[in-house]
């Protein structure tokens, strides 16, 4: 799964990267999708990535 990498924070966007989905969930506050990905730096941690702008973005902030 393409997924784009930013820091809203620092204003950075790390492009795109080829991850892989360990669970599909929702938002508990707002019931929007998200997915928990294999982190690509660190093996055996995951992240979270929210749908947005149609591709699948990752907040690193």
């Amino acid at each position: 799964m393409l997924v784009r990498f930013i820091n809203r924070g620092w204003k950075t966007d790390d492009g795109m990267k080829e991850v892989d989905i360990v669970a599909t969930e929702l938002n508990e506050f707002t019931n929007a999708p998200q997915l928990r990905i294999a982190n690509p730096w660190w093996t055996g941690d995951t992240l979270v990535c929210e749908w947005t702008n149609n591709e699948w973005v990752c907040d690193l902030d």
